[in-house]
């Protein structure tokens, strides 16, 4: 009986570590009047910025429409001020992850919208505001916040459209910068493109591009292309044993020959040689690629394993 309940203690324990936090946010471009009273014509005390988090004190009246939008009116408290604002533009996040700089200079929050969009959050193709997510980031001495982040920030690495596509970011990749993972899926085929961005000027820093995709005339094959520092690599999964697997790099690539690996699953041995144990170390990462595994580690973590990329 003791064990049993030991037990039920733990899993308690372990549900309600992984529960995010709630809070609430401005979620208007423009940002969002605090009136005096539940009024459009009401009043204005001040502006509260987009992305700012407000506490909901309580909603009033009934449901109205404005600006095609509905929503109630709400009591809230922002700063040391009260006041009325339009419930359409507030919304629920949850805390998804807070990391100091290496220096411990900065620090950054990032929210996600949605709890069962915990760990990812989609962009561009999705006109569903609710995945969207936004990152805050700080000083440490004195807690300013000096920059917010959102998926606009974030360059699209794709040649066409996803069905689903999300961004998340890693870690810091330095003092100034974040290791950027995009990735997107359409149940078939899916693209990883795996960059860092400087927080301050947005230029974006492109490190890795992993693609896998079904062959259209072999059903049990699968292609895996990457491309690291302008060099092509690919690799055919078979369950079939007769048919030789292995990373090939590209000794002189065409434009259209990446296309066209994937559209037949063809290799064109002339044009490619099975690669050798390649190691390459930078400042922040370190690639590595032998005929049976591709690796790209950052903080001793192989961020290519989709277990690791969330």
């Amino acid at each position: 009986m003791k064990l049993v309940l030991l037990l039920l203690f733990l899993i308690n324990l372990t549900a309600s570590a992984k529960e995010p936090k709630t809070q609430y946010f401005v979620d208007a471009k423009g940002g969002l009047h605090l009136r005096e009273e539940p009024s459009e014509k009401s009043k204005s005390i001040l502006l509260i910025p987009d992305k700012s988090e407000i506490k909901i004190l309580k909603e009033v009246g009934d449901t109205v429409k404005l600006n095609e939008k509905s929503g109630r009116w709400t009591e809230v408290n922002f700063g040391n001020k009260n006041g009325f604002v339009f419930g359409a533009y507030i919304r629920k996040y949850f805390l998804l992850d807070k990391k100091f700089s290496p220096n411990k200079k900065l620090f950054y929050e990032y929210y996600t919208p949605l709890a069962n969009y915990y760990n990812q959050c989609s962009y561009f193709e999705s006109d569903d505001l609710e995945k969207e997510c936004f990152i805050k980031i700080y000083r440490s001495n004195d807690k300013k916040l000096i920059k917010i982040l959102t998926h606009n920030d974030i360059p699209n690495p794709l040649n066409e459209p996803r069905n689903n596509i999300w961004f998340g970011t890693l870690d810091w990749y330095d003092n100034k910068s974040f290791l950027i993972i995009n990735d997107a899926s359409d149940g078939v085929y899916s693209s990883t493109d795996i960059g860092y961005l400087n927080i301050h000027s947005r230029k974006y820093n492109f490190i890795l591009k992993n693609e896998m995709g079904e062959c259209n005339n072999k059903k049990d094959n699968v292609i895996e292309l990457i491309e690291f520092e302008k060099v092509f690599y690919y690799k055919i999964i078979s369950e079939n044993p007769k048919i030789q697997t292995g990373y090939f790099t590209m000794i002189k690539p065409k434009a259209d020959d990446y296309d066209k690996l994937l559209e037949t699953c063809k290799r064109d041995l002339k044009n490619s040689v099975l690669v050798k144990p390649t190691t390459v170390i930078r400042k922040n990462y370190t690639f590595k690629i032998n005929s049976k595994k591709a690796s790209l580690y950052f903080k001793g973590k192989d961020i290519l394993k989709r277990d690791n990329i969330d």
